[in-house]
């Protein structure tokens, strides 16, 4: 897993069964690792974006149709990012409680 320095900036959303977006710092965009935690209850979809993205919780019926990933509650993972991706789009399938830390920053191998 890359690593992430302990300095990198960290935003923090509270998602829900709503579309939320966050938009990056410039400087933050072009960071190409982004680290996410998430620390509510319920399993949080995210997606990058140049605009802010309406956020479609993936199911059976949108099977193969969107990009993204699902971070189950209590889970932290580090993504890959592509460059000038300024917006980080989430959603949950089932309102929970608690937050989505998000931590871009400059990976190493």
């Amino acid at each position: 897993m890359p690593a992430i320095s302990i300095n990198s900036p960290i935003y923090v959303g509270t998602p829900s069964a709503s579309s939320q977006s966050i938009q990056l710092s410039p400087q933050d965009a072009l960071n190409t690792t982004i680290l996410f935690y998430n620390g509510s209850t319920q399993d949080v979809y995210v997606i990058e974006s140049t605009a802010a993205p309406t956020a479609v919780f993936p199911t059976a019926a949108n099977n193969g149709a969107q990009e993204g990933k699902v971070i189950g509650p209590g889970m932290m993972t580090t993504f890959t990012k592509r460059e000038q991706r300024q917006y980080i789009g989430f959603i949950q399938l089932v309102a929970g409680t608690g937050n989505l830390y998000i931590c871009p920053g400059q990976g190493e191998n």
